[in-house]
């Protein structure tokens, strides 16, 4: 049977002398051993932001950093990652059936997750990571006032650090030269949500990325198709870069020129020989926006390089290997279009190994305050880049209520039809 303490005594552990500086393992030890008494929960731990906004468990009750030193969630994967992108606590009462639950460091430490809490560790504006607690001693969800209670401990931690300065991203030595203190690099790819659809979509995306089949992801104009992609990319264990290529924004004659590359000389303009996107693409993901707008010749080209494992570029006899993993996606029903004789059957099946589906926003109104929030953020720090002393934009109240309005509204209608 545990000590239980009093939530008070949490508060007296931030006002007394600390037992080593905020940040250190001995510090936060002792942290997590007074939120675990606190809270009777079987588990507490702390996780840190690097300059990719990747979360690395740094402290533990129940793991040493040694064991799980290169467990990672990405921004936007598992609860921390979905608080990591709204900042706010989240509560979770059946982790097992819950989409938006990571089990990968329950696999890691032979721990299983039945509930927890997880608050973001929060000074001001800067976001350092992660605080969390797991599994109430009874067995079920924790009671309603820990979400407060969470809330608190994590900015008492991030002020502990801010006055100690400790209050940075994570430094292991394989990134400390790359370290950019900003939250939001322009050039990560993120997928904002965290609402069981799109947590859902991210877990299965991983999933994809672990294997190395091709992917076919169904979706409506404007939904993150692309993004999913790269998400399926950056997963995967492939040395090669990402190309993506529009089919329904080139020509046929264009668009063969473009996947398979041509030879000096093999048409008018054509001044000189020319890697196409297959070539680009090997060893890493080409990425086929719209194939279904792709004439039955080009698809049948797309067929017989995926068959062979080999492209011929225009105007040239030569076939050049290429180790390629494709993910196709399109905003058409591609099985009609087979019924139709518009899309080949033979592709299809080449193409849709796994099929992912992509939530529309209608669908998901929750996470339209994340979503104004990060590309406000965003934006924010442009105009920082451009100049020091501007100011970030923010959004009324009333303004954000009318468009999660607007976007519950559309839900509604959707399900009424």
């Amino acid at each position: 049977m545990k000590n239980k303490i009093d939530f008070s005594k949490l508060l007296q552990f931030f006002r007394e002398k600390p037992p080593a500086l905020p940040g250190d393992s001995i510090f936060n030890d002792k942290f997590c051993e007074i939120l675990v008494a606190a809270s009777s929960a079987e588990e507490a731990s702390i996780w840190q932001l690097d300059s990719k906004n990747q979360l690395h468990p740094v402290n533990g009750t129940n793991f040493t950093f040694e064991e799980v030193r290169d467990v990672i969630l990405n921004e936007g994967e598992g609860i921390g990652g979905a608080v990591v992108i709204s900042r706010r606590t989240m509560v979770v009462s059946h982790a097992l059936s819950d989409p938006r639950h990571d089990p990968q460091m329950d696999e890691r430490i032979d721990f299983r997750t039945h509930s927890m809490i997880s608050a973001p560790i929060l000074f001001g504006d800067k976001l350092y990571g992660v605080v969390n607690i797991l599994n109430h001693e009874s067995g079920k969800a924790f009671p309603l006032e820990w979400e407060e209670k969470l809330s608190i401990a994590g900015i008492l931690y991030a002020a502990a650090l801010a006055a100690a300065g400790r209050l940075t991203l994570y430094d292991e030595p394989r990134i400390k030269d790359e370290r950019k203190n900003t939250q939001f690099p322009i050039d990560k790819t993120v997928v904002v949500g965290a609402s069981w659809a799109i947590q859902e979509l991210l877990q299965l995306c991983v999933k994809a990325g672990r294997s190395d089949v091709p992917v076919l992801i169904r979706g409506e104009t404007g939904t993150g198709k692309e993004l999913a992609a790269e998400r399926i990319h950056q997963a995967s264990k492939r040395s090669g870069e990402f190309i993506t290529i529009n089919s329904a924004g080139l020509p046929e004659t264009l668009l063969e020129s473009e996947l398979f590359g041509h030879v000096k000389g093999a048409f008018t303009g054509a001044s000189k020989d020319k890697k196409g996107h297959f070539e680009l693409a090997d060893e890493g993901t080409l990425f086929l926006d719209e194939i279904g707008d792709m004439s039955l010749a080009c698809q049948a080209k797309i067929l017989r390089a995926l068959q062979e494992k080999k492209i011929s570029p225009v105007g040239s006899e030569k076939n050049i290997t290429c180790d390629v993993r494709i993910i196709a996606a399109t905003n058409r029903d591609l099985r009609k279009m087979m019924e139709e004789g518009s899309f080949r059957d033979d592709l299809f099946y080449r193409v849709c190994a796994i099929e992912v589906l992509m939530p529309p926003l209608r669908e998901r109104p929750d996470d339209i305050p994340l979503l104004v929030n990060y590309f406000l953020k965003r934006a924010g720090a442009e105009g920082k880049k451009q100049n020091p002393a501007y100011q970030l934009p923010k959004i009324s109240a009333e303004a954000l209520e009318m468009l999660t309005r607007f976007g519950l509204e559309g839900f509604q209608r959707r399900c009424q039809n």
